[in-house]
């Protein structure tokens, strides 16, 4: 599960991409840093989470339907 985000940041001028952006700056992006990882922050939309399952050995992904405008969910497997 993840927060809704465009691929292109002028697409997520809106109130779900104001509080993805400001949440992923203030919590996800420092911790990944201080972690060694890959420090996304809000960049994490379809496109770039397909190419972190796929570079993580993961043979499907699919987008599972959902109601909630504020989450997309996925399932990845191997």
């Amino acid at each position: 599960m993840e927060p809704t985000i465009a691929p292109k940041v002028e697409d997520n001028i809106n109130m779900i991409g104001r509080l993805s952006y400001g949440a992923s700056t203030l919590w996800c992006l420092h911790d990944s840093m201080a972690n060694s990882g890959a420090a996304l922050g809000s960049d994490l939309s379809e496109p770039v989470m397909r190419e972190l399952a796929r570079k993580s050995g993961f043979t499907r992904f699919k987008r599972l339907p959902n109601s909630d405008p504020l989450e997309t969910l996925y399932v990845l497997k191997r």
